[in-house]
């Protein structure tokens, strides 16, 4: 009988450790992710200028306006804080620092007041120094590690444009009505791709 009273206040006390033991883990779950995407929206908009030069370094203005007049900046930023891992904004918010580091080491200026070709040749290196040649397979080192700075910004910035009205209406093929569905149509000469058909 006392066997049995003792098994019952052990029973117990596991119980309410268990449920304090939860209840602290949900507080953690909950704060710690809104801890760090705050951390990573204040580094993100605290290098507004920074990305707006990345932006318009990966698509220029030419005969078509650019991502920067696109207003890919704001995607970007969107993209990064709510549609990556923790570890693709990590390896993001490094990649802004590196870009930086390597302006002032480099060219002895910020990155958004280096010429079009110091701006591509920072961008050709972090391209080379991805860590795609690795021993790993790209397909396992991107699970463990997230995706590098460099495809993020090129797969963002290329994504955003082609989705704003600037990029669909004047960058790419438009036809906002299209009269029937042709899922094959081929290209006249010089014609852009299509953004609709």
């Amino acid at each position: 009988m006392i066997t049995g009273k003792v098994d019952r206040r052990t029973a117990l006390k596991v119980l309410l450790v268990f449920i304090a033991g939860m209840a602290v883990w949900l507080s953690a779950s909950w704060y710690f992710p809104r801890r760090r995407m705050k951390a990573v929206d204040e580094v993100l908009h605290g290098n507004r200028q920074l990305l707006d030069a990345l932006v318009d370094t990966i698509i220029p203005a030419t005969d078509t306006p650019g991502a920067k007049q696109a207003g890919v900046t704001s995607f970007l930023i969107l993209k990064v804080l709510h549609y990556t891992t923790p570890s693709e904004q990590r390896n993001f918010c490094l990649g802004l620092e590196k870009v930086e580091r390597m302006a002032r080491e480099r060219y002895g200026s910020d990155f958004n007041q280096c010429s079009e070709d110091q701006r591509v040749a920072i961008l050709e290196i972090l391209e080379a120094r991805a860590w795609r040649r690795g021993s790993l397979p790209f397909r396992v080192q991107r699970k463990l590690f997230g995706s590098p700075f460099i495809d993020l910004l090129k797969m963002f910035v290329t994504e955003g444009y082609c989705m704003s009205r600037i990029g669909c209406t004047e960058a790419l093929a438009y036809d906002p009505i299209p009269q029937t569905y042709i899922p094959c149509i081929p290209l006249t000469a010089s014609q852009r791709a299509w953004a609709t058909k």
